[in-house]
């Protein structure tokens, strides 16, 4: 026994990337591979997902190798004909199945010499002003009048104020200053903070307010944090205009940046905790978007 699998150790003559796979079959694979799934659900404790994810990386690579253990030139042959996406997430799989079992002492570490396949960076969705539009008015011809207004004050905060789901979920009357025009919340870390909101938002949120009386201690809205999520998954579902609390979030930032504000005070009005995070979700905004906003240090 080996790490509790039943699999002989594999001598070091095997260490070097000729010999490494000398004798093994398609079927050492197999067996190995649900020992390793059984292990990681027995320590880790994988979701459902996760293990349907991983089972399917490995039938597509026992499929693309049904007499032979895969080498590290059959690895990187397999990968290939994958789309970037599911090359990532099957090289992820494999190198984890790999580190265990060097870590059981059952082999060393095959594909180790395979570099982590690099995925081309897309731009996040992020609805631009005329989508917001649209879907305002997408839902004022969709709902009765008073869950429409619900709707959108709740798009206009998140857009507004750059809101992550938890936090708008978690909105009170008194967390409302109007004078300030600003939320207070507690974001990651349950760190407090305020976040701005505008003229849109104010306006939404007063009629709300006015025509719906919320419970003591609960949020304004009505609606728990998956209740949010599932309206607007279902409006995206609806418009194909991207509408979740991230990508909302992205057009706060987004639309602040081509308005000419400056990455410093975006990351303090989003509370964010580095530049870095801020330039991930302004990626969109382009050179032009920048250019108009240009200034010659020398003057006219």
């Amino acid at each position: 026994m080996v790490g509790g699998t039943g699999f002989e150790l594999v001598t070091s003559a095997m260490s070097t990337p000729t010999h490494r796979f000398k004798g093994l079959t398609n079927v050492n694979l197999q067996k190995l591979y649900q020992a390793y799934l059984q292990d990681r659900i027995n320590t880790k404790g994988l979701t459902a997902a996760s293990i349907a994810t991983i089972e399917c990386h490995f039938k597509m690579l026992l499929k693309a190798c049904p007499d032979k253990f895969p080498t590290s030139d059959d690895m990187i042959a397999f990968l290939g004909t994958k789309t970037p996406g599911i090359r990532r997430r099957a090289f992820e799989t494999f190198r984890a199945f790999a580190r265990w079992l060097k870590k059981k002492g059952i082999m060393p570490e095959p594909w180790a010499d395979i570099e982590k396949p690099r995925v081309p960076k897309s731009l996040p969705p992020a609805p631009s002003l005329e989508q917001v539009k649209s879907l305002f008015s997408y839902i004022d011809s969709h709902f009765e009048p008073n869950i429409a207004l619900r709707n959108k004050a709740i798009i206009a905060v998140l857009i507004e104020s750059g809101l992550r789901l938890t936090e708008i979920a978690s909105v009170t009357s008194p967390n409302i200053d109007w004078q300030e025009h600003t939320i207070r919340v507690w974001g990651k870390g349950q760190k407090e903070g305020k976040a701005p909101f505008g003229d849109v938002s104010e306006a939404l949120l007063k009629q709300w307010l006015s025509e719906n009386k919320p419970i003591s201690g609960d949020n304004i809205w009505g609606l728990s944090r998956n209740g949010i999520q599932i309206m607007l998954k279902r409006l995206k579902i609806a418009t194909g205009i991207p509408s979740n609390a991230h990508s909302f979030r992205r057009a706060f930032a987004s639309i602040l940046r081509r308005s000419g504000v400056d990455t410093m005070t975006i990351k303090d009005l989003g509370r964010w905790e580095s530049l870095e995070m801020v330039q991930r979700y302004t990626r969109s905004v382009t050179f032009q978007d920048s250019l108009k906003f240009y200034k010659a240090p020398l003057g006219h």
